[in-house]
């Protein structure tokens, strides 16, 4: 095992023994120089060559100096022996390092096929990105493109092997491995289709062949080749489409024979069955994931394509007299792992619809089902942010499992046939992915709310047979009988939530780009209330469409829109007193209006914030789960000083909906919480949490390098601070942060190395930085009081208190608002005593 190992299929990484290298020589030029040299292996690479892919833009001169300081870098980091050269072309040294490119390519040569597939994590270099380098992206891609082919090969003669040596279960899995890896390709779609049909599973045959048809329209626009086509549609016709009696075949091995044979002789003009020569060695488990064939059909789910490696176990039952039927377990990945059944997940309802119009009363009927089951209070459900992010976008079923960590999967797919609807709902056992229960329910397209209802007693029912207790559900679930009121609801919301949508991703939505859905929502909310006026919901529906109003429109605008909210707020309670979501709503826009910070009377800003702190307290009391509302409860009490309860707000948000919307704020405020109290443990720990879990938010490695400047029990490390502020210069640059109206970020960034630099003993250096900072402020006086504040607690750690003292008096004068922060913030402790920060202190 190699001392340092270079990790670059599947991203890029430098680890020396369990240690991944930071500083200098992780830098992305120097990890780039060492991926050039490692894919060539025993060839020589001349240094022109490097040139031209890593330093374009360079003179000749400027470039061969930038090589030789990163050759010196890396050698100083490993040792001189890392590299060869030979007149002017370099190399890398194989004894000196290892690399997962040379073992997976190793791993190939030898016949140890499965060993190879384990060790490719990924495509090559996949999400890194040099700058100012064309050539070498050029070069990546060309790459990419051959390992990923070597790849798929190799997985397509591992399915090989496995049919000719009659292992039919673990052929399936290799080829539903390919398929995932090129989803694109109809000759692999086809293998794996019939390869299911001849062992008897005709549901997922058809799942497989839908699913791949659906892809090519859905991504590419295309329709699939004509012979694929007519095979799919002779699958659908053969008897029994979800278990398959045949004569019991005499042996495992005889069986897998003939559907080798029977698929090997397919004609498939146009798209043609390659068959590759299986590579001799001994057929291998695809690295134990097997994947599931159900005994019965599951509902098709175009979001559930199975990106894990599949294989089927085939098992010979007796069903009556001499007759057998070819039947399947799921074993998952996961099946070590097994989560409380009581912990359920309920995915979007797919719509299956030839034009794809019944959107709305999907998501409407799965927000609906999620709402109801959550009312339970034996069962713990995933609240609706939970699911969503796997709404859209394609996912395995294991890794749905395992991100939500359930025990329990309902499943369901909508169509529509003339005026009726039809739902095919599943409940799936997470830990073996097996489907447990299914069943169809059909009504009239008028009858949406009578629909709601049979599928939530359904699926209480599916529970109440699989935990072995008593399910109720709660009366009248979808709270009102007006088909038409319900419809044009789920329209609204699915306007609506458009643009909520957009604003969680991006908070630099343009509110023009808003109007016109946000508009919509608002007039449909309206006719579901002239259908229905008893219905709170389309009062609630106007009031967050108002709020959302508010948060992009112009700040003239946002009082008006905040106030009418309110008033919506005011008619739902009319309509329901004490109503949980009404209060919300309405503490929610008080709260925002005194925010807004356009109240000049404080009598009537402290009354309107009082108010909503008590709507917002009253609705958490009678529905604890409301997690938005105490993410806003949180923030109210921040305003009012009270951190401690803010904090324990904060964090039972994230308690009752890990996944909300606002949970990467959520977690940046604890740790701003945290470390305003000196509690840099603490906030180290929020800091890592919001790393781990939103690893492309620059918010999480901006903390971790302002942490490194303070006196939080970790040694300053020059090196580790630049290599975050090279990673937060890709991922947040100067324009873009200027673009999102945060100027100062990337001065303060430079503070924050500055205070790295001045704990480590390099003055002059910390210095320099300061005034690098002083000139990208320029004449701008708001961004020079922000400065101001920065360099005060620098200069503290330079020992220049004098300084200090008077840069916070200076800050105290430009914003006067800050003065009680300024006197409560414990990293200025030190100048107690001083008379210029005591006089900050003693300020009324």
């Amino acid at each position: 095992m190699h001392v340092i190992w270079l990790q670059v299929l599947g991203g890029a990484s430098l680890q020396r023994g369990d240690v991944t290298v930071r500083g200098k020589a992780a830098q992305r030029r120097r990890l780039a120089l060492l991926t050039i040299l490692a894919v060539a292996r025993d060839r020589m690479v001349g240094r022109e060559r490097v040139l031209a892919l890593l330093w374009p833009e360079q003179s000749a001169e400027g470039g061969r100096r930038l090589l030789s300081e990163a050759l010196y870098v890396l050698r100083k980091e490993f040792g001189e022996e890392i590299f060869r050269s030979q007149g002017d072309e370099i190399g890398l040294e194989p004894s000196a390092l290892g690399c997962d490119v040379w073992a997976f390519e190793d791993a190939i040569q030898a016949g140890r096929l499965d060993d190879a597939v384990a060790r490719y994590h990924g495509p090559l270099l996949d999400g890194f990105f040099v700058s100012e380098a064309e050539g070498f992206e050029k070069w990546v891609d060309g790459e990419r493109a051959r390992l990923a082919r070597t790849f798929a090969q190799t997985l397509e003669q591992l399915a090989e092997r496995c049919e000719a040596d009659g292992q039919p279960a673990r052929a399936v899995g290799w080829w539903s491995r390919l398929l995932d890896t090129d989803p694109s390709s109809s000759r692999v779609a086809a293998r794996l289709m019939l390869l299911l049909e001849r062992h008897g599973d005709f549901g997922e045959a058809i799942r497989v062949g839908e699913r791949h048809v659906a892809w090519l329209r859905d991504e590419i626009g295309a329709d699939p080749p004509g012979d694929f086509a007519r095979e799919l549609e002779r699958v659908r016709r053969a008897p029994s489409a979800s278990l398959r009696l045949v004569p019991a075949p005499s042996s495992e091995g005889e069986a897998s024979r003939g559907a080798a044979s029977s698929i090997e002789g397919m004609r498939v003009d146009g798209w043609g069955v390659a068959g590759a020569a299986p590579t001799p060695g001994t057929a291998s488990d695809p690295g134990r994931r097997a994947a599931a064939l159900p005994a019965r059909a599951a509902p098709a789910h175009r979001r559930i394509l199975g990106r894990r490696a599949r294989a089927v176990l085939g098992a010979v039952l007796a069903l009556g007299l001499s007759i057998s039927v070819v039947a399947y377990a799921i074993i998952s990945p996961h099946s070590a792992v097994r989560y409380d059944p009581r912990h359920v997940a309920v995915l979007y309802f797919d719509d299956l619809s030839a034009d794809r119009s019944l959107a709305h009363v999907a998501n409407g009927l799965t927000e609906t089902l999620i709402h109801e089951l959550g009312r339970i209070r034996s069962l713990r459900v995933v609240p609706r942010n939970g699911v969503r992010q796997y709404r859209d976008s394609i996912h395995s079923l294991e890794s749905v499992v395992a991100g939500l960590r359930v025990g329990t999967v309902v499943e369901a797919s909508l169509q529509r046939s003339h005026d009726r609807l039809r739902v095919t709902v599943g409940l799936i056992d997470g830990a073996t992915l097996r489907q447990l229960e299914s069943t169809k329910l059909e009504r009239p397209l008028g009858e949406l709310f009578a629909l709601e209802d049979d599928i939530a007693t359904e699926v209480a029912g599916f529970l109440r047979r699989r935990l072995g207790e008593e399910i109720r559900l709660h009366d009248n679930i979808a709270g009102t009988r007006s088909s038409a009121a319900r419809v044009a609801y789920l329209h609204g919301e699915e306007a609506r939530e458009t643009v909520a949508a957009r604003l969680a991703v991006s908070h630099a939505v343009h509110g023009g780009n808003a109007a016109t859905p946000l508009a919509t929502a608002d007039s449909l909310f309206l006719l579901a209330a002239r259908h229905d006026p008893r219905w709170l919901r389309p009062w609630l529906g106007r009031g967050w469409v108002a709020i959302l109003r508010a948060s992009l429109g112009p700040i003239e605008d946002a009082t008006q829109h905040l106030r009418a909210a309110e008033r919506f707020a005011d008619s739902a309670l009319a309509r329901s007193p004490n109503d949980a979501e009404a209060l919300e709503l309405r503490g929610t826009a008080r709260w925002r209006v005194v925010h807004l910070g356009r109240i000049d009377d404080r009598a009537v800003s402290e009354s309107l914030l009082a108010s909503a702190r008590q709507d917002l307290e009253e609705a958490v009391s009678a529905a604890p789960s409301l997690a938005r509302a105490w993410s806003t409860l949180s923030q109210l009490l921040r305003l009012q000083g009270d951190l401690a309860a803010a904090d324990a707000a904060a964090e039972r948000a994230l308690v009752e909906d890990e996944f909300i919307d606002e949970a990467p704020l959520i977690v940046e405020r604890l740790y701003r919480s945290s470390f305003a109290l000196g509690r840099y443990d603490r906030a180290q720990s929020w800091c890592l949490r919001g790393r781990s879990g939103y690893p492309n938010d620059w918010r999480f490695l901006d903390c971790a390098l302002t942490l490194m400047g303070y006196e939080s029990g970790a040694s300053p490390d020059p090196a580790t601070a630049w290599t975050l502020y090279d990673e937060l210069y890709q991922l947040d640059p100067p324009h873009a942060a200027r673009h999102a109206a945060r100027p100062y970020q990337p001065i303060y960034r430079l503070m924050a190395v500055s205070r790295v630099l001045a704990r480590a003993g390099l003055r002059d250096s910390s210095r320099a930085l300061i005034a690098a900072a002083r000139s990208a402020v320029g004449e701008d006086a708001d961004l020079e009081a922000s400065l101001m504040y920065d360099e005060a607690y620098v200069r503290l750690l330079l020992g220049e208190l004098d300084a200090a003292a008077e840069l916070l008096e200076r800050y105290v004068q430009a914003r006067p608002q800050h003065g009680e922060y300024v006197a409560r913030d414990v990293q200025f402790r030190r100048l107690r005593g001083h008379p210029r920060y005591d006089a900050i202190a003693s300020r009324p």
